[in-house]
């Protein structure tokens, strides 16, 4: 992948990630051997593997920054959170307190998607990694070759550098916020050649963690041309941003899920909505939210008008918006 035209940080970023599968692609072999997690998912020693590389490559790479990754024990995710000022106290009966609809993200409705530095620039505050070493560890599993490695540098003002490698495809997606998204070499703009109409667009839906409701309007009454789902977020949200499809929806995404998509999406000219609005001063959290994308700001609220019964207006009262510039 010519790296030339990307700004440093995001260069080095994408290095990283590319030596790391690399060399973990070759050290582990083909063959994976899972284990079930306490969430009933699936875990890997190539997920594991991944998850070691990778950190030490960012440590070593960018020191002091900690790293969250899907594989990392909840009690070290929080304690990286709550070091940084991105959690607020927990409450005894029900994990966080003090949400409140103005704090870590606001409303963006116009710039890049995201405030804050800008491209390739340092963070001047509390910083984390945030990533997923094997995103769709059930395709791994069964042979279907949809999986990505997942990584963003996460700030006071969300994700600042994304990257996500297809390993399946050898296919890198990146970003830097303010600073533009990039498939390769390529600049990537998701509403060139997107349709103007929900009737003509390709839909990303994951069925399986809607609401029952909606699960079955979508799957009867859906208003698309057509729906497809990969088992992929982190290349879902990257789908989106290449035009490969116009319309997403899911029902229940982790920060390492959504983080480095989201500025893809954002960057590439895309529009989403995370509900709820993640809390803290650092705009993350643990809890899981949904996901309502599209590859313009015209389809997507065209989109949630349609996921909204009538009279109701868009689902969700406190949600983070991501759009992009033109």
């Amino acid at each position: 992948m010519p790296r030339s035209e990307l700004p440093p940080d995001l260069a080095s970023l994408v290095s990283a990630v590319l030596a790391t599968v690399e060399d973990v692609s070759l050290t582990t072999g083909p063959a994976p051997e899972e284990q079930t997690k306490g969430d009933g998912s699936l875990v890997t020693k190539m997920d594991m593997a991944l998850q070691r590389s990778l950190t030490r490559n960012l440590q070593e790479g960018w020191p002091g920054i900690p790293v969250l990754g899907e594989e990392s024990r909840p009690e070290e995710a929080r304690a990286i959170l709550e070091g940084l000022g991105a959690l607020p106290g927990r409450s005894a009966d029900s994990g966080f307190t003090d949400r409140s609809v103005d704090s870590g993200f606001t409303d963006r409705t116009s710039g890049s998607g995201f405030t804050g530095q800008p491209a390739g620039s340092a963070s001047t505050g509390a910083s984390f990694w945030c990533l997923d070493p094997l995103d769709g560890t059930s395709n791994f599993v069964a042979g279907f070759p949809v999986y990505a490695a997942s990584v963003a540098l996460v700030d006071e003002d969300g994700p600042r550098l994304g990257v996500v490698h297809d390993l399946a495809r050898d296919e890198t997606f990146a970003a830097v916020r303010g600073g533009g998204a990039w498939l390769g070499d390529r600049r990537l703009k998701s509403g060139e050649g997107a349709p103007n109409e929900l009737a003509e667009a390709m839909a990303l839906v994951d069925l399986k963690r809607l609401p029952g409701e909606l699960a079955a309007r979508v799957a009867t009454e859906h208003p698309f041309r057509s729906q497809r789902n990969i088992g992929s977020s982190a290349l879902e949200w990257c789908w989106v941003a290449a035009g490969r499809c116009h319309l997403y929806l899911h029902g229940s995404q982790k920060p390492w899920d959504y983080a480095a998509g989201m500025l893809i999406l954002a960057e590439a000219g895309g529009s989403f909505v995370l509900d709820p609005k993640p809390s803290g001063s650092i705009g993350f959290d643990l809890e899981a939210r949904s996901v309502t994308a599209a590859s313009s700001e015209a389809l997507l609220e065209a989109w949630r008008g349609w996921i909204a019964k009538p009279g109701e207006g868009p689902p969700g009262h406190s949600t983070a918006t991501g759009v992009a510039s033109p």
